[in-house]
Protein backbone atom coordinates (compact mmCIF):
# COMPACT_ATOMS: atom_id res chain seq x y z
CA UNK A 1 0.00 0.00 0.00
CA UNK A 2 1.36 3.25 -0.86
CA UNK A 3 -0.12 6.92 1.04
CA UNK A 4 -1.24 9.12 -1.92
CA UNK A 5 -3.13 12.20 -1.91
CA UNK A 6 -6.63 12.22 -1.17
CA UNK A 7 -9.90 12.88 -3.57
CA UNK A 8 -10.96 12.96 -6.24
CA UNK A 9 -8.20 12.19 -4.48
CA UNK A 10 -6.01 14.88 -4.36
CA UNK A 11 -5.54 16.55 -1.44
CA UNK A 12 -7.32 19.78 -1.37
CA UNK A 13 -6.96 22.36 0.89
CA UNK A 14 -10.33 23.75 0.64
CA UNK A 15 -13.29 22.39 -1.88
CA UNK A 16 -12.40 24.58 -5.11
CA UNK A 17 -10.43 26.69 -3.61
CA UNK A 18 -7.39 24.73 -4.58
CA UNK A 19 -9.47 23.60 -7.97
CA UNK A 20 -8.77 27.36 -9.00
CA UNK A 21 -5.72 28.22 -7.81
CA UNK A 22 -4.02 24.75 -9.07
CA UNK A 23 -5.31 25.56 -12.43
CA UNK A 24 -4.89 29.20 -12.63
CA UNK A 25 -1.22 28.47 -11.33
CA UNK A 26 -0.28 25.33 -13.16
CA UNK A 27 -2.48 24.68 -16.27
CA UNK A 28 -3.41 21.58 -14.50
CA UNK A 29 -4.96 18.61 -15.81
CA UNK A 30 -8.81 18.51 -14.64
CA UNK A 31 -9.60 15.76 -11.69
CA UNK A 32 -12.65 14.33 -11.10
CA UNK A 33 -14.60 15.59 -7.93
CA UNK A 34 -15.97 19.14 -8.27
CA UNK A 35 -15.98 19.47 -11.68
CA UNK A 36 -18.37 16.53 -11.95
CA UNK A 37 -20.89 19.14 -10.34
CA UNK A 38 -22.18 20.87 -13.59
CA UNK A 39 -21.24 18.82 -16.42
CA UNK A 40 -19.64 20.42 -19.56
CA UNK A 41 -18.41 24.10 -19.53
CA UNK A 42 -19.22 26.76 -22.04
CA UNK A 43 -15.82 27.96 -22.55
CA UNK A 44 -17.00 31.72 -22.36
CA UNK A 45 -13.56 32.95 -24.64
CA UNK A 46 -13.78 30.33 -27.47
CA UNK A 47 -13.09 32.55 -30.44
CA UNK A 48 -10.03 34.24 -28.96
CA UNK A 49 -8.48 30.82 -28.33
CA UNK A 50 -9.08 30.01 -31.83
CA UNK A 51 -7.52 33.38 -33.25
CA UNK A 52 -4.60 33.05 -35.96
CA UNK A 53 -1.19 33.61 -34.94
CA UNK A 54 -0.17 37.10 -36.36
CA UNK A 55 3.21 37.47 -34.67
CA UNK A 56 6.36 35.43 -34.68
CA UNK A 57 5.89 35.70 -30.72
CA UNK A 58 2.65 33.64 -30.67
CA UNK A 59 4.63 30.50 -31.97
CA UNK A 60 7.17 30.21 -29.17
CA UNK A 61 6.77 27.34 -27.01
CA UNK A 62 8.39 26.08 -24.06
CA UNK A 63 9.13 28.06 -20.48
CA UNK A 64 11.62 31.03 -20.88
CA UNK A 65 14.76 31.10 -18.47
CA UNK A 66 14.15 35.27 -18.01
CA UNK A 67 10.19 36.33 -19.46
CA UNK A 68 11.14 39.73 -19.32
CA UNK A 69 14.45 39.39 -21.25
CA UNK A 70 11.87 38.40 -24.38
CA UNK A 71 11.41 40.50 -27.24
CA UNK A 72 8.05 42.88 -27.74
CA UNK A 73 6.06 43.03 -30.79
CA UNK A 74 3.27 45.29 -31.29
CA UNK A 75 0.37 45.72 -33.83
CA UNK A 76 -2.22 48.10 -34.02
CA UNK A 77 -4.51 50.53 -36.23
CA UNK A 78 -2.80 53.42 -35.54
CA UNK A 79 -0.22 54.56 -33.64
CA UNK A 80 1.45 57.98 -32.40
CA UNK A 81 5.08 58.80 -31.23
CA UNK A 82 6.67 61.34 -29.43
CA UNK A 83 10.70 62.09 -29.50
CA UNK A 84 10.91 59.59 -26.51
CA UNK A 85 9.92 56.68 -28.14
CA UNK A 86 6.52 56.98 -26.15
CA UNK A 87 3.86 56.20 -27.69
CA UNK A 88 -0.74 56.36 -28.13
CA UNK A 89 -1.62 52.69 -29.84
CA UNK A 90 -5.44 52.78 -31.03
CA UNK A 91 -7.59 50.46 -32.69
CA UNK A 92 -7.15 46.54 -32.30
CA UNK A 93 -3.83 46.52 -30.52
CA UNK A 94 -2.24 43.00 -29.82
CA UNK A 95 1.21 43.22 -27.58
CA UNK A 96 3.04 39.61 -27.67
CA UNK A 97 6.20 38.78 -25.63
CA UNK A 98 6.91 35.21 -25.82
CA UNK A 99 3.51 33.22 -25.11
CA UNK A 100 2.26 36.22 -23.24
CA UNK A 101 -0.61 38.33 -25.00
CA UNK A 102 -2.50 41.20 -24.61
CA UNK A 103 -5.44 42.66 -26.77
CA UNK A 104 -7.04 46.44 -26.09
CA UNK A 105 -8.57 49.01 -27.87
CA UNK A 106 -6.28 51.92 -26.38
CA UNK A 107 -2.86 51.29 -25.29
CA UNK A 108 -0.60 54.13 -23.79
CA UNK A 109 2.93 52.41 -23.99
CA UNK A 110 6.56 54.57 -22.34
CA UNK A 111 9.77 52.79 -23.95
CA UNK A 112 11.80 53.75 -20.85
CA UNK A 113 10.34 51.17 -18.61
CA UNK A 114 8.53 49.08 -21.67
CA UNK A 115 5.36 49.08 -20.04
CA UNK A 116 1.51 49.56 -21.18
CA UNK A 117 -1.37 50.88 -19.68
CA UNK A 118 -4.50 49.65 -21.72
CA UNK A 119 -7.93 50.46 -21.53
CA UNK A 120 -11.41 49.51 -22.98
CA UNK A 121 -12.36 45.44 -23.42
CA UNK A 122 -8.65 44.38 -22.27
CA UNK A 123 -7.57 41.21 -22.61
CA UNK A 124 -4.98 38.67 -21.40
CA UNK A 125 -3.76 35.53 -22.67
CA UNK A 126 -0.55 32.63 -21.68
CA UNK A 127 -0.86 29.44 -22.07
CA UNK A 128 -2.51 29.36 -18.06
CA UNK A 129 -5.27 31.38 -18.06
CA UNK A 130 -7.23 33.87 -20.53
CA UNK A 131 -8.85 37.20 -18.78
CA UNK A 132 -10.99 39.55 -20.23
CA UNK A 133 -11.01 42.82 -17.95
CA UNK A 134 -12.34 46.94 -18.12
CA UNK A 135 -8.34 48.05 -18.01
CA UNK A 136 -5.07 46.87 -17.12
CA UNK A 137 -1.20 47.34 -17.35
CA UNK A 138 1.33 45.69 -18.42
CA UNK A 139 5.17 45.71 -18.29
CA UNK A 140 8.24 43.18 -17.90
CA UNK A 141 9.59 43.48 -14.77
CA UNK A 142 5.94 43.37 -13.32
CA UNK A 143 3.62 41.42 -15.24
CA UNK A 144 -0.07 41.90 -16.01
CA UNK A 145 -2.68 43.99 -13.91
CA UNK A 146 -5.88 43.67 -15.11
CA UNK A 147 -9.22 45.44 -13.63
CA UNK A 148 -13.29 43.83 -13.04
CA UNK A 149 -11.49 40.79 -15.01
CA UNK A 150 -13.49 37.74 -16.23
CA UNK A 151 -11.25 34.67 -16.30
CA UNK A 152 -10.70 31.48 -17.76
CA UNK A 153 -8.70 28.20 -17.14
CA UNK A 154 -8.27 26.72 -20.32
CA UNK A 155 -7.18 23.02 -18.72
CA UNK A 156 -9.90 22.44 -16.22
CA UNK A 157 -12.09 24.13 -17.51
CA UNK A 158 -13.07 26.62 -14.95
CA UNK A 159 -14.44 30.69 -15.17
CA UNK A 160 -14.75 33.10 -12.60
CA UNK A 161 -14.28 36.83 -12.28
CA UNK A 162 -12.40 39.04 -10.17
CA UNK A 163 -12.19 42.70 -9.16
CA UNK A 164 -8.81 42.81 -9.85
CA UNK A 165 -5.96 39.72 -11.14
CA UNK A 166 -2.34 40.49 -11.32
CA UNK A 167 0.04 38.00 -12.66
CA UNK A 168 4.14 38.53 -12.34
CA UNK A 169 6.86 36.82 -14.23
CA UNK A 170 8.17 34.87 -11.62
CA UNK A 171 4.66 32.69 -10.91
CA UNK A 172 2.67 34.69 -8.32
CA UNK A 173 -0.91 34.92 -8.86
CA UNK A 174 -3.09 37.62 -6.75
CA UNK A 175 -6.83 37.81 -7.07
CA UNK A 176 -8.96 40.03 -5.11
CA UNK A 177 -12.66 39.89 -4.73
CA UNK A 178 -13.16 36.57 -6.48
CA UNK A 179 -15.93 34.61 -7.85
CA UNK A 180 -15.41 30.78 -9.20
CA UNK A 181 -17.38 27.94 -10.74
CA UNK A 182 -16.91 25.24 -13.23
CA UNK A 183 -20.45 25.23 -14.17
CA UNK A 184 -21.42 26.37 -17.60
CA UNK A 185 -22.90 30.09 -18.52
CA UNK A 186 -26.15 30.44 -16.91
CA UNK A 187 -25.97 27.36 -14.71
CA UNK A 188 -23.88 28.51 -11.58
CA UNK A 189 -24.90 25.83 -9.24
CA UNK A 190 -21.89 26.15 -6.91
CA UNK A 191 -19.54 29.54 -6.64
CA UNK A 192 -16.79 29.96 -4.44
CA UNK A 193 -15.95 32.91 -3.50
CA UNK A 194 -12.97 34.75 -2.00
CA UNK A 195 -11.91 38.79 -0.71
CA UNK A 196 -7.92 37.49 -1.54
CA UNK A 197 -6.98 34.31 -2.88
CA UNK A 198 -2.78 34.21 -3.36
CA UNK A 199 -1.08 31.74 -5.33
CA UNK A 200 3.38 31.11 -5.46
CA UNK A 201 3.71 28.87 -8.13
CA UNK A 202 7.48 28.88 -6.94
CA UNK A 203 6.59 27.42 -3.39
CA UNK A 204 3.62 25.52 -5.25
CA UNK A 205 1.40 27.35 -2.31
CA UNK A 206 -1.55 29.36 -2.01
CA UNK A 207 -3.70 31.26 1.13
CA UNK A 208 -7.15 31.94 0.30
CA UNK A 209 -9.13 34.60 2.51
CA UNK A 210 -12.66 35.31 3.17
CA UNK A 211 -13.18 31.89 1.75
CA UNK A 212 -16.86 30.64 0.96
CA UNK A 213 -19.06 27.91 -0.98
CA UNK A 214 -22.58 28.41 -2.15
CA UNK A 215 -24.15 25.93 -3.43
CA UNK A 216 -27.49 26.55 -5.21
CA UNK A 217 -27.05 29.99 -3.65
CA UNK A 218 -27.19 28.93 -0.21
CA UNK A 219 -24.46 29.21 1.90
CA UNK A 220 -22.62 25.88 3.10
CA UNK A 221 -19.08 26.38 4.24
CA UNK A 222 -16.81 29.45 5.06
CA UNK A 223 -13.14 29.78 6.30
CA UNK A 224 -11.39 33.00 7.56
CA UNK A 225 -8.09 32.21 6.00
CA UNK A 226 -7.19 29.11 4.56
CA UNK A 227 -3.66 27.53 2.72
CA UNK A 228 -3.27 24.68 0.20
CA UNK A 229 -1.13 23.37 -2.15
CA UNK A 230 -1.09 23.97 -6.01
CA UNK A 231 -0.81 20.57 -7.77
CA UNK A 232 -0.82 16.82 -5.93
CA UNK A 233 1.50 16.99 -3.19
CA UNK A 234 -0.17 16.48 0.33
CA UNK A 235 -1.24 18.52 2.57
CA UNK A 236 -3.31 18.59 5.59
CA UNK A 237 -6.49 21.18 4.46
CA UNK A 238 -10.29 20.56 3.96
CA UNK A 239 -11.17 18.42 1.09
CA UNK A 240 -14.61 18.96 -1.35
CA UNK A 241 -17.69 18.74 1.50
CA UNK A 242 -20.44 15.86 0.51
CA UNK A 243 -24.13 17.23 -0.05
CA UNK A 244 -26.79 14.85 -0.05
CA UNK A 245 -30.13 13.84 1.17
CA UNK A 246 -31.82 10.51 1.75
CA UNK A 247 -35.09 9.72 3.29
CA UNK A 248 -33.93 7.33 5.63
CA UNK A 249 -31.93 10.42 7.35
CA UNK A 250 -32.67 13.92 5.45
CA UNK A 251 -30.09 16.25 4.62
CA UNK A 252 -26.37 15.21 4.51
CA UNK A 253 -23.46 17.64 4.99
CA UNK A 254 -19.86 16.10 5.09
CA UNK A 255 -16.93 18.65 5.66
CA UNK A 256 -13.30 16.48 5.22
CA UNK A 257 -10.37 17.36 6.98
CA UNK A 258 -7.52 15.50 5.73
CA UNK A 259 -4.09 15.48 8.41
CA UNK A 260 -1.07 15.06 6.77
CA UNK A 261 0.96 13.75 9.63
CA UNK A 262 4.17 12.43 8.07
CA UNK A 263 5.31 10.61 4.38
CA UNK A 264 3.72 6.62 5.91
CA UNK A 265 0.93 7.94 7.71
CA UNK A 266 -2.20 10.19 7.72
CA UNK A 267 -5.93 10.73 9.04
CA UNK A 268 -9.19 12.02 7.21
CA UNK A 269 -11.36 13.11 9.57
CA UNK A 270 -15.30 13.80 8.61
CA UNK A 271 -18.08 15.23 10.32
CA UNK A 272 -20.97 14.79 9.34
CA UNK A 273 -24.05 16.07 9.93
CA UNK A 274 -27.57 13.89 9.47
CA UNK A 275 -30.85 16.35 9.45
CA UNK A 276 -32.77 14.10 11.09
CA UNK A 277 -29.97 12.36 13.05
CA UNK A 278 -27.64 14.64 14.20
CA UNK A 279 -23.59 14.86 14.10
CA UNK A 280 -21.45 11.78 13.10
CA UNK A 281 -17.75 11.82 13.21
CA UNK A 282 -16.14 9.27 10.53
CA UNK A 283 -12.35 8.49 10.22
CA UNK A 284 -9.65 6.82 8.77
CA UNK A 285 -6.12 6.65 9.59
CA UNK A 286 -3.93 4.71 7.34
CA UNK A 287 0.04 4.18 8.24
CA UNK A 288 2.40 2.49 6.52
CA UNK A 289 5.93 0.74 7.81
CA UNK A 290 9.21 -0.97 6.16
CA UNK A 291 7.37 -4.45 6.81
CA UNK A 292 4.00 -3.50 7.66
CA UNK A 293 0.76 -2.02 6.11
CA UNK A 294 -3.10 -1.26 7.61
CA UNK A 295 -5.54 1.54 8.07
CA UNK A 296 -8.26 1.85 11.05
CA UNK A 297 -11.47 3.37 10.18
CA UNK A 298 -14.12 4.37 12.31
CA UNK A 299 -17.78 5.80 12.46
CA UNK A 300 -19.66 7.56 15.77
CA UNK A 301 -22.93 9.19 16.18
CA UNK A 302 -23.94 9.88 19.78
CA UNK A 303 -27.85 9.71 20.83
CA UNK A 304 -29.05 8.85 17.04
CA UNK A 305 -32.52 10.53 17.35
CA UNK A 306 -34.42 8.07 14.83
CA UNK A 307 -32.64 4.92 16.91
CA UNK A 308 -32.28 6.41 20.56
CA UNK A 309 -28.92 5.09 20.70
CA UNK A 310 -25.46 5.67 20.04
CA UNK A 311 -24.41 4.39 16.46
CA UNK A 312 -21.07 3.39 15.90
CA UNK A 313 -18.62 1.42 13.34
CA UNK A 314 -14.99 -0.31 13.43
CA UNK A 315 -12.96 -1.90 11.33
CA UNK A 316 -8.89 -2.31 11.56
CA UNK A 317 -7.12 -3.82 8.51
CA UNK A 318 -3.41 -4.78 9.25
CA UNK A 319 -0.47 -7.06 7.67
CA UNK A 320 2.90 -7.17 8.88
CA UNK A 321 6.06 -9.06 8.41
CA UNK A 322 8.26 -10.16 11.50
CA UNK A 323 11.47 -11.70 12.31
CA UNK A 324 12.17 -12.66 9.00
CA UNK A 325 9.34 -15.68 8.37
CA UNK A 326 6.42 -14.52 10.35
CA UNK A 327 3.42 -12.20 9.08
CA UNK A 328 0.70 -11.65 11.31
CA UNK A 329 -2.86 -10.31 9.51
CA UNK A 330 -5.62 -9.14 10.78
CA UNK A 331 -9.03 -8.15 9.19
CA UNK A 332 -11.76 -7.02 11.82
CA UNK A 333 -15.27 -4.90 11.90
CA UNK A 334 -17.95 -4.38 14.16
CA UNK A 335 -21.00 -2.61 14.19
CA UNK A 336 -22.94 -1.02 16.81
CA UNK A 337 -26.29 -3.00 15.58
CA UNK A 338 -28.18 -5.14 13.31
CA UNK A 339 -29.29 -2.05 11.18
CA UNK A 340 -26.52 0.15 11.11
CA UNK A 341 -25.81 -0.48 7.18
CA UNK A 342 -29.18 -0.60 6.39
CA UNK A 343 -29.36 3.12 7.64
CA UNK A 344 -26.69 4.36 6.64
CA UNK A 345 -25.29 1.93 3.64
CA UNK A 346 -25.66 3.24 -0.10
CA UNK A 347 -27.24 1.59 -2.49
CA UNK A 348 -27.45 -2.24 -2.43
CA UNK A 349 -24.46 -2.53 0.29
CA UNK A 350 -27.16 -1.05 3.19
CA UNK A 351 -28.95 -4.70 2.54
CA UNK A 352 -26.45 -6.85 1.19
CA UNK A 353 -24.21 -7.16 4.58
CA UNK A 354 -25.56 -10.67 7.03
CA UNK A 355 -22.40 -10.58 8.51
CA UNK A 356 -19.24 -8.83 9.83
CA UNK A 357 -16.11 -11.03 9.74
CA UNK A 358 -13.64 -10.66 12.95
CA UNK A 359 -9.99 -12.88 11.43
CA UNK A 360 -6.94 -12.56 12.87
CA UNK A 361 -3.96 -14.85 11.08
CA UNK A 362 -0.44 -15.62 12.36
CA UNK A 363 1.87 -17.60 9.36
CA UNK A 364 5.24 -18.85 9.78
CA UNK A 365 7.39 -19.80 6.36
CA UNK A 366 9.58 -21.89 7.02
CA UNK A 367 11.92 -24.17 4.91
CA UNK A 368 9.83 -27.12 4.84
CA UNK A 369 6.70 -26.22 7.33
CA UNK A 370 4.42 -23.84 6.65
CA UNK A 371 2.42 -22.88 10.26
CA UNK A 372 -1.35 -21.14 9.94
CA UNK A 373 -3.00 -19.88 13.51
CA UNK A 374 -6.33 -18.53 13.47
CA UNK A 375 -8.77 -16.91 15.18
CA UNK A 376 -12.05 -16.17 13.43
CA UNK A 377 -15.99 -15.41 14.11
CA UNK A 378 -18.64 -13.62 13.00
CA UNK A 379 -21.09 -10.90 14.07
CA UNK A 380 -24.56 -11.44 12.19
CA UNK A 381 -26.08 -8.31 11.11
CA UNK A 382 -28.79 -10.15 9.48
CA UNK A 383 -30.97 -11.14 12.48
CA UNK A 384 -33.47 -12.32 10.57
CA UNK A 385 -31.15 -15.90 9.69
CA UNK A 386 -31.85 -18.82 11.26
CA UNK A 387 -29.49 -19.66 14.21
CA UNK A 388 -28.97 -22.80 12.15
CA UNK A 389 -27.59 -21.52 9.45
CA UNK A 390 -25.47 -18.88 11.30
CA UNK A 391 -21.34 -19.54 10.59
CA UNK A 392 -19.42 -21.49 13.50
CA UNK A 393 -16.27 -19.37 14.78
CA UNK A 394 -13.17 -21.11 14.87
CA UNK A 395 -11.61 -20.47 18.03
CA UNK A 396 -8.83 -21.64 17.49
CA UNK A 397 -7.56 -22.98 14.19
CA UNK A 398 -4.19 -24.62 13.88
CA UNK A 399 -2.91 -25.38 10.17
CA UNK A 400 0.49 -26.95 9.90
CA UNK A 401 2.17 -28.55 6.68
CA UNK A 402 5.77 -29.88 5.89
CA UNK A 403 7.06 -30.81 2.64
CA UNK A 404 10.87 -32.63 1.85
CA UNK A 405 10.81 -32.16 -1.83
CA UNK A 406 14.25 -34.19 -2.32
CA UNK A 407 13.63 -36.55 0.15
CA UNK A 408 15.18 -40.60 0.06
CA UNK A 409 14.58 -42.83 -2.39
CA UNK A 410 14.32 -39.11 -4.73
CA UNK A 411 10.37 -39.17 -3.62
CA UNK A 412 8.37 -35.96 -2.18
CA UNK A 413 6.97 -36.32 0.99
CA UNK A 414 4.44 -34.12 2.47
CA UNK A 415 2.34 -34.17 5.95
CA UNK A 416 -0.92 -31.97 6.72
CA UNK A 417 -2.47 -31.43 9.79
CA UNK A 418 -5.34 -29.48 10.98
CA UNK A 419 -7.30 -28.96 14.13
CA UNK A 420 -10.03 -26.47 14.85
CA UNK A 421 -12.53 -25.46 17.58
CA UNK A 422 -15.93 -24.51 16.48
CA UNK A 423 -18.19 -22.57 18.34
CA UNK A 424 -21.36 -21.10 17.62
CA UNK A 425 -23.43 -18.29 19.91
CA UNK A 426 -26.20 -21.18 20.79
CA UNK A 427 -24.12 -23.17 22.41
CA UNK A 428 -23.00 -25.29 19.83
CA UNK A 429 -19.54 -26.58 19.91
CA UNK A 430 -17.41 -29.16 18.22
CA UNK A 431 -13.49 -30.26 17.80
CA UNK A 432 -12.18 -31.54 14.84
CA UNK A 433 -8.20 -32.35 14.06
CA UNK A 434 -7.17 -34.31 10.49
Amino acid sequence: MTLSARGPLRVLAFAAASLLCAAVASGAEPSPGADDLCGPVVQPFAAAADAPVTSPADATTGPQADPGAENITISSDGAIFDRNGDARLQGKVDIHQGQRRISAEDVTYEASTSSFEVAGEVEYRDPQIRVRGESGSYDAAGGARIGVAQFEVPSRPARGTAEELAITPDGHVTLRKVEYTTCPVGNEDWILTASDISLDTTTRNGTGKGVRLDFKGVPILYTPIISFPLGDQRKSGFLFPDFNYSQRSGIELAVPYYFNFAPNYDLLATPRYYSDRGLELQSEFRYLGAELEGSIAGNYLPGDALRDRDRSYLRWEHVGDFARRWRIEVDAANASDGNYFEDFGLGSEGTSVTYLERNAQLRYFGNHWSILGQVQNFQTIDQSIADATRPYSRVPRLLARGVWRDGPLGFEYAIDGEAVNFHRDDGLTARAWT
